[in-house]
């Protein structure tokens, strides 16, 4: 071997050993064999300027290094993959340990978050209570107790929470008494509300039904008409019978002074009386005109002073005026007038009636559910408690109708004397 030769095997040691050292990926332990390949193309080429014998050792060599750089090859080939597989059940085990740190830490936060939950809904749940007027310092100073007395070792972590969850269910039962007497006042008032709304509603509903009742009662402007007309052609009449009856009065009282005066001669005496009793007669027929008239305007008048009753049931008020310069159309006008008023207050009425329905069925609409709820809540915690049941909701039929009045009798007659229209 030349000395130039072992000059180079110094070299390739140098790069062989750094091949073993490396430990690196293959691709760097690639890349270093193709350096030393090149390094020993290199060398070759210059042991050729030589001589053959140099070339042929220099072939040998090269052989025998091509040998030596496939067989480091193979071998950090080898190496590279068994670092790999160690390096991946190395990682494995870190990635798995990993895990399982990240578990637990994610676990011990769940159980401070729960934990702080827990607190939270006990801090709502006596909070509530305490809004609702119910004393929850008991059971904090019970919570206290079941702490430290955990903490002390007198008792078992379930032995603790089995007591907080008694005093948690005893607190709720408190909240549920409490609100199921709220939910029962309430009730009540509104039970309270539908009374009145009912009893309102069929007030209106009786005065709806008479005042319809009323209304059919009531004849037209032209019926009207005639009655106004009847009764004042019969004032008439009467007027002028008393008119006739004074004249015959008079006729009477002077043929009664001459029977009285006794210088009268028989003859004209006889006469007297003839013309006396014809007087008296023609008298007793005016009386019985006066009284057919009468009768008549009588019969007119009543059936107006009826009318009139009526309007004041359904409240108005109708009274025909008489005084002088009115007549039978200004007393027709009022009845219109009157009419008028009259369905005014039929539509306020109606209207009236109708808010009031809607009311009771709001209030009963209300009440419904509150009353399946109410028996629900009595059914479950009434066993407990001994609570009273929700009262039923009060009846929304109307009683039974009124009877209309009857009206009034006539306040007067028509006048036997006189001249007013």
């Amino acid at each position: 071997m030349s000395s130039a030769l072992r000059g180079a095997i110094p070299f390739i040691h140098l790069f062989g050993t750094t091949i073993k050292t490396a430990m690196g990926p293959l691709g760097w332990a690639m890349l270093l064999i193709q350096g030393l390949t090149a390094g020993i193309t290199a060398l070759i080429d210059h042991f050729k300027t030589k001589s053959d014998e140099l070339e042929r050792q220099a072939e040998q060599a090269t052989e025998r290094m091509k040998k030596r750089a496939r067989d480091a090859a193979e071998s950090i080939k080898k190496s590279y993959e068994a670092i790999q597989d160690y390096n991946k059940a190395d990682r494995t085990q870190e990635i798995n340990k990993g895990f399982e740190d990240f578990i637990k830490g994610i676990t011990a936060e769940y159980r401070l978050q729960t934990q702080e939950i827990e607190r939270q809904i006990q801090l709502r749940r006596e909070e509530a209570a305490r809004q609702k007027g119910i004393d929850t310092q008991e059971a904090e100073l019970a919570r206290v107790k079941l702490d430290n007395d955990f903490e002390d070792g007198k008792i078992t972590k379930r032995q603790r929470d089995y007591g907080m969850i008694m005093i948690d269910q005893n607190l709720d039962d408190k909240i549920r008494r409490r609100d199921l007497e709220v939910a029962q006042k309430e009730f009540m008032d509104y039970g309270r509300q539908l009374d009145t709304a009912v009893q309102n509603r069929d007030r209106l509903q009786d005065k709806d039904f008479d005042m319809k009742f009323i209304q059919g009662q009531m004849p037209s402007l032209q019926e009207v008409e005639r009655l106004f007309q009847q009764q004042f052609k019969a004032q008439e009449r009467i007027n002028a019978s008393n008119r006739k009856l004074k004249k015959v009065k008079d006729n009477i009282e002077k043929n009664e002074s001459i029977l009285k005066d006794p210088f009268t001669k028989i003859n004209k005496y006889k006469r007297t009386e003839n013309e006396i009793s014809k007087l008296q007669a023609e008298q007793q027929r005016i009386l019985a005109a006066r009284d057919a008239a009468q009768s008549e305007g009588n019969a007119a008048t009543i059936r107006i002073d009826e009318l009139r009753d009526l309007f004041r049931q359904s409240g108005v008020n109708f009274e025909p005026s008489y005084q002088k310069g009115t007549d039978v159309t200004s007393r027709t006008g009022e009845y219109q007038k009157a009419l008028e008023d009259q369905n005014s207050k039929a539509k306020e009425l109606a209207d009236k009636l109708a808010d009031a329905r809607e009311e009771a069925g709001r209030i009963g609409d209300i009440m419904g559910p509150m009353n399946a709820t109410l028996l629900i809540r009595s059914g479950a915690s009434g066993r407990k408690t001994g609570s009273i049941q929700p009262i039923s909701t009060c009846s929304t039929s109307g009683p039974t109708k009124r009877k209309l009045r009857k009206p009034r009798r006539p306040r007067k007659s028509l006048r036997k004397s006189g001249t007013g229209n």
